[in-house]
């Protein structure tokens, strides 16, 4: 194309070179190299057009869509400082330099040396923007909801208005270009701490100096600067609009949805009903991977969607349904399920999906109903139960029926069917587990599956026998080839802990090697997740009555670190929700004087006398000096500390509710301090 004469060539031209390209990008280092660079001559060229408005609708979708597939494949293409913004590289800490516990540190870093030297990176990047504005100003001025004034687009050259499939591309497009910072249901977005140790003091004195809020690196190769500013935690999410503005992607995915949920004629059709299957998954997947759910164009565009998609496939219940394949209707559930973490509003609408999808796609009268669907449209599935707190027993029975077949498979070097999970898969599965606390009382199915998790986890680190032998680095090296990151790391420990699935010699080797790689790696001074700090603390104070040869690799150094992270977060201020404020004042009218302890997260706190007679006598703030005082913790938890309520369609009262395996732990914690606890939870009055 580039060698092409320009008098041959023309828009379509160079928009089917990028799709078609997007398709093949080669996976080697050096090609992909070679061939950024002839992408890169052709997005210039693509600038130039689309800066002169001379692409029509449906090449502004296809050549965004091909932008966003090349950046699957090589991130390279866009500049540093993007991908380090849209990647997790902007780390919120916690900055144990403050007196105050509730301060929150948002460091960013700059590259002075990168203004001027990823001239054509940028320019990739404004094409994707210039589009976006073209594609809003085609949106809106075809639904007439905003004028083009207001929304200070061009109005030149007017487009056509795009269809459900030129919709569908571009909401996938700009949700893989800019994803959510903050991670479903998440208060705060991921935090970092670096563990003090001699190597990270010295190494963070060698990289540069610290100059009232800039960290000023001292490497000539990589002039970077650090740039941190301070803010509240407990008003981060008022102010969340200031640090990430509404956008042209934010309008351009409001004035789709308004498109997409209008009626097109007077029978009430939308653009939802002609889409086709993969169109709604795609839709559903790009708004939970935006972070797509709270305005109400979004919320109108959920409900909807899910209106439609139930509809089909209860319409289907006797027909073929061939047409609906598990990966879009799992993918439509793990879709509503993430996005109801962030918004309640919608839970109702996973739970009538996830229950149209038990009735009519599961034959029951299979042994295994579930054979033919993939490893990952099953953890999908599972996912979305465990965000949406629904005890959906007996499809989560099949999900984890098919994943112990495949897991014994394995050991036995078999390979049968179409469950072939990675480890990323099962630890997933183990979470959705501990979050849901389907232990055995639950079923069989689930015991077995929790023992087996270590086992084949093991196996496939090579690490089955003889794993006391080997050194940190070749646990760090053996997790990384099989892609356990220390997120996946993290989930495993507090999942095995919730569950008490730690017993076995295979589920303690893997404890082990765990706590040996997070300790080598605070000690070489990598920043750590400080959500991962607090999951181990949590599974240390449990492990080290219940399973101490599990620690034995967790040496003192880390052992602080993890304890001080876990008390800074909890001494952190935080908001109290209305069901503990109302609990607080009516202890108040009683005349009970209480406080708000931190330790644990106990909502309220008496302190009593131990010759109390009533609680009268009970201490207003907590005391360091406990002599002939008891501690009373008083709990109030509400719906999200419980799996959801079925409703009934036969007028039975359904099953009550099970404690979620948070909670359980929650409890347990708190059994280890010692103190007495008054329980109440919406559960029990529910059900009085």
């Amino acid at each position: 194309l580039l060698n092409t004469d320009c008098t041959k060539c023309n828009p379509s031209n160079l928009v089917c070179a990028l799709t078609l390209s997007a398709k093949i990008v080669p996976k080697h280092a050096q090609r992909r190299h070679e061939f950024r660079d002839l992408l890169h001559r052709a997005l210039d060229i693509l600038n130039l057009l689309v800066e002169n408005e001379q692409l029509n609708t449906r090449q502004l979708a296809n050549a965004v869509w091909a932008i966003a597939k090349h950046y699957t494949g090589d991130e390279g293409i866009f500049p540093p400082s993007f991908r380090r913004k849209y990647n997790g590289s902007v780390c919120y800490a916690a900055n144990e330099g403050m007196s105050s516990s509730s301060i929150v540190s948002i460091a960013e870093k700059w590259n002075l040396k990168e203004e001027g030297k990823y001239e054509k990176e940028e320019r990739a990047l404004c094409t994707v923007e210039m589009i976006a504005r073209q594609l809003l100003d085609v949106t809106i001025t075809a639904n007439g909801t905003v004028s083009s004034s207001d929304s200070g687009v061009s109005t030149n050259n007017r487009k056509r208005s795009m269809n459900q499939v030129e919709m569908s591309m571009v909401f996938w497009a700009y949700a893989i270009l800019f994803p959510r910072h903050v991670p479903a249901g998440w208060e705060l977005p991921p935090r970092v701490g670096l563990m003090e140790t001699t190597m990270s003091t010295s190494a963070s004195t060698s990289r540069g100096k610290r100059l009232d809020g800039l960290v000023v690196d001292d490497d000539d190769d990589d002039e970077t600067i650090t740039f941190e500013s301070l803010q509240d935690s407990k008003t981060y999410n008022t102010i969340r609009e200031n640090i990430q503005p509404i956008s042209n992607v934010d309008k351009l995915f409001d004035a789709l949805a308004s498109d997409m949920t209008q009626p097109i004629d007077n029978s009430g059709v939308t653009m939802l009903h002609q889409c086709q299957w993969k169109e709604l998954s795609t839709i559903a997947w790009s708004c939970a991977n935006r972070g797509y759910c709270q305005s109400p164009p979004a919320q109108v565009l959920i409900m909807n969607l899910t209106n439609v998609a139930i509809s089909r496939i209860t319409e289907n219940k006797d027909k073929n349904m061939k047409d609906i394949l598990p990966r879009d209707a799992a993918e439509i559930a793990w879709a509503l399920g993430t996005m109801q973490a962030d918004c309640y509003n919608l839970s109702d609408s996973l739970e009538q999906y996830v229950k149209a999808v038990d009735e009519n796609m599961i034959d029951k009268s299979l042994d295994r109903p579930l054979e033919t669907w993939k490893s990952a449209d099953c953890v999908q599935m599972a996912i979305a139960l465990g965000h949406g707190s629904l005890d959906q027993r007996y499809l989560l029975e099949q999900i984890y029926k098919e994943a112990l077949i495949s897991m014994n498979e394995v050991l036995k070097h078999v390979k049968k069917g179409t469950f072939h999970s990675t480890d990323k898969q099962l630890v997933a599965l183990l979470w959705v587990q501990a979050r849901l606390y389907l232990n055995g009382d639950c079923g069989s199915i689930f015991d077995d599956f929790s023992e087996k998790v270590p086992e084949i986890i093991l196996y496939r680190m090579h690490m089955l026998h003889e794993s006391e032998e080997k050194s940190p680095h070749d646990i760090q090296t053996a997790f990384a080839k099989i892609n356990l990151g220390s997120q996946e790391q993290a989930n495993l420990v507090w999942s095995l802990t919730v569950l008490e699935k730690f017993h076995s010699k295979f589920a303690v080797d893997l404890l082990c090697h765990i706590f040996s790689s997070f300790s080598k790696s605070c000690k070489e001074g990598n920043p750590i997740r400080l959500e991962h700090a607090h999951q181990l603390w949590q599974s240390i104070v449990i492990l080290q009555h219940e399973c101490p040869e599990a620690l034995r690799n967790v040496d003192p150094e880390t052992l602080n670190f993890l304890k001080n992270t876990w008390n800074q977060e909890k001494a952190r201020q935080k908001s109290s929700s209305a069901r503990h404020r109302a609990l607080s004042q009516t202890l108040n009218l009683m005349g009970v004087k209480h406080y708000n302890e931190h330790d644990e997260d106990v909502d309220m706190a008496l302190v009593l006398k131990m010759d109390s007679k009533w609680t009268h006598s009970a201490e207003h703030t907590s005391s360091n000096n406990t002599d002939n005082k008891q501690k009373v913790a008083v709990e109030f938890d509400g719906p999200s500390h419980f799996t959801k309520i079925a409703k009934s369609d036969n007028g039975q009262k359904p099953k009550p509710p099970r404690a979620l395996g948070h909670t359980v732990l929650k409890y347990k914690l708190l059994k280890k301090k010692e103190s007495s606890r008054l329980m109440l939870t919406y559960a029990s009055v529910a059900w009085m």
